[in-house]
């Protein structure tokens, strides 16, 4: 008789584990749609970085993202001009008032819950004092965003810099 339970306790044991693992690292589809997220955040921050760098050269926004795609400027992506990973669509450019503009794209899922959104770097030009810029809901989105004004290193130059961040 005491042998009939520990089949039943052995299959549990198996379901809480694949429970906890499965709670512990994230359901393999959301993980992906994070992945893809955050692909498209890396694209929008490439594309921040050399809209920057054509108002340095040109005192002036580029009109379009095709603007972007062409010499001087097709040799800073490779092999491609960044398009979204999932659909093959180009994100959306909007150009605003003096150095504003914004980029804009759709994600699968919002940046709250998401880790890793907006944590990366890219040397010059990304908004170093917070990732906060890249927050962003599920669905499409548009982040407004304006000329980095200050000092240019030379191309292919990466600074890291240490930023106090304020404590909330």
């Amino acid at each position: 008789m005491k042998t009939t339970y520990i089949p039943h306790v052995v299959i549990g044991i198996a379901i809480a584990a694949i429970v906890v693992g499965l709670y512990t690292i994230g359901i393999p589809s959301k993980a992906r749609l994070y992945r893809i997220d955050n692909e498209r955040l890396e694209d929008l921050a490439s594309i921040r970085n050399v809209i920057n760098d054509y108002w340095h050269e040109h005192k002036e926004l580029p009109h379009s993202l095709t603007a972007l795609d062409r010499p001087p400027f097709d040799d800073y992506f490779y092999p491609e001009f960044p398009v979204d990973p999932e659909t093959g669509d180009s994100y959306e450019y909007k150009l605003g008032e003096e150095k504003a503009y914004e980029l804009c794209a759709s994600f699968a899922l919002g940046s709250e819950g998401n880790e890793k959104a907006g944590s990366f770097s890219y040397g010059y030009g990304f908004d170093r004092r917070s990732d906060m810029i890249w927050d962003h809901p599920a669905g499409y989105h548009c982040f407004s965003l304006r000329v980095d004004e200050g000092p240019r290193p030379e191309k292919g130059v990466f600074i890291e810099e240490e930023v106090e961040m304020p404590v909330e």
